[in-house]
C-alpha cells in the first residue's frame, strides 16, 4: 500500500495539501484550494506508486 494522506494546510486554512512518499522514500506535498481535488490526487499518487 502506497503511503499517501491529505490534510488541512497549515500556511492556509482554506488550502488542503496532499502529502505521500516518493519511490526514493522522501517525503512530497502539494497544496489544492479544495478537498476533492486534494483527495484526487492522492488517488493518483497511491496508483502510480503501486505501479
Amino acid at each position: 500500500m502506497a503511503r499517501a494522506w491529505v490534510a488541512r494546510s497549515k500556511d492556509d486554512a482554506k488550502k488542503w495539501t496532499t502529502f505521500w512518499y516518493d519511490p526514493d522514500g522522501k517525503q512530497r506535498q502539494k497544496s489544492f484550494e479544495t478537498k476533492k481535488r486534494a483527495d484526487d490526487h492522492r488517488k493518483r499518487k497511491e496508483q502510480e506508486l503501486v505501479l
